[in-house]
C-alpha cells in the first residue's frame, strides 16, 4: 500500500494510507513529478471508482511555534528536586522566560510543599518575581505531583513533561459539537483553497482530511479526539457542494474520523 506514496511527505503518507485502511482503496500518490495544482493522492477502489484526496493541518494561533520549539527540547526538561513536575506553555514567546526561571520556582516550591507556586505565600510571590509571573501573570502554569519521585525506580531522573497549555471546559465526548466545528474549519482560508482544489479534480469521489493540532478545534473536542471519543454527532455538517468525505485526526489519538455524504459520521480504528 505505501509503495505508492514515495513523493509524498510523512504526514501525507501517513493520512493517505490511514484513509485507504479506512475506504479499502488502494492509495496513489499524484503530487509528485511536478505536476502543477495536483491533489496529494488518488484512492483506486476495486470496482473502479476512484477517489480524490487532499491533505492538509491546521492549529491555533503560535501552537505550531510551540510545538516545534518544545519538540527540540523532546517535550521534556530536566527536574530539579524530589518531585515529577508537568507543565503547560501558554504562548511560544513564554518559553525562554520559562525554561530560564523554571527550576528555581519548583525547589521553591517544594520547599514550601506546595504543588503550584500559585500556593506560595504572599511574602514570597512578592519577593521572587519569577513566581509571581509564573503565579498569575502568564497562562503558562507548573503542577507539581508530590507523589511521583523525580527519580525513577531504576535511579534515572525523570524530565519534566511540557505541553501546550489548552482552553479547558467540560468534555464533549460524543463529539455532539464536531459539525459545528468543522463548518468553521472549512472556512480557514489554507483550508478553503485546498478544499477548492479537490472538488475541481476529476473523480467520483473528492476527500478533504484534515490533520489538527490543538487550537483547529474546541479543547473539549480536541482532547476527546487524542484518546476515545464515545460517540458521534448525531447532525451532518453543512459542507460545499461536491464534497463526498471529510476526514479528521489528531495523530495522537485510536480514531480517524469519517464524514461521508449520504451516510454520516464514522469512527475508524486504523492506526496500528
Amino acid at each position: 500500500m505505501e509503495s505508492d506514496l514515495s513523493g509524498l511527505d510523512e504526514r501525507e503518507r501517513f493520512v493517505a494510507v490511514a484513509v485507504a485502511r479506512a475506504t479499502g482503496a488502494r492509495p496513489q500518490a499524484w503530487d509528485v513529478d511536478g505536476r502543477q495544482g495536483a491533489v496529494d493522492a488518488l484512492l483506486h477502489y476495486g470496482d473502479g471508482r476512484t477517489g480524490a484526496l487532499e491533505v492538509t493541518s491546521h492549529a491555533g494561533s503560535g501552537v505550531e511555534q510551540t510545538y516545534s520549539l518544545l519538540g527540540q527540547a523532546d517535550f521534556g526538561w530536566p527536574l530539579p528536586g524530589r518531585w515529577w513536575w508537568s507543565a503547560n506553555v501558554g504562548d511560544a514567546h513564554d518559553l525562554p522566560r520559562f525554561s530560564d526561571c523554571y527550576e528555581a520556582v519548583i525547589l521553591l516550591c517544594e520547599a514550601h510543599d506546595v504543588p503550584h507556586p500559585e500556593l506560595l505565600p504572599w511574602h514570597v510571590l512578592d519577593r521572587e518575581p519569577d513566581a509571581r509571573w509564573l503565579a498569575w501573570e502568564t497562562d503558562s502554569s507548573l503542577i507539581g505531583h508530590p507523589s511521583v519521585p523525580a527519580i525513577r525506580a531504576d535511579g534515572e531522573r525523570s524530565k519534566m513533561m511540557i505541553t501546550p497549555a489548552g482552553s479547558g471546559g467540560v468534555l464533549d465526548e460524543s463529539l455532539q459539537g464536531l459539525p459545528a466545528a468543522v463548518e468553521q474549519l472549512l472556512e480557514v482560508p489554507h483550508i478553503s483553497r485546498r478544499l477548492a482544489k479537490v472538488l475541481t479534480f476529476d473523480a467520483d469521489e473528492h476527500h478533504l482530511a484534515v490533520a489538527l493540532r490543538q487550537g483547529a478545534i474546541p479543547d473539549p473536542l480536541y482532547m476527546v479526539m487524542m484518546f476515545e471519543p464515545k460517540g458521534l454527532p448525531d447532525r451532518d455538517p453543512t459542507v460545499p457542494d461536491g464534497i463526498s468525505h471529510l476526514w479528521l485526526l489528531t495523530g495522537s489519538g485510536v480514531s480517524l474520523i469519517g464524514w461521508a455524504a449520504g451516510s454520516g459520521w464514522t469512527d475508524h480504528r486504523v492506526f496500528d
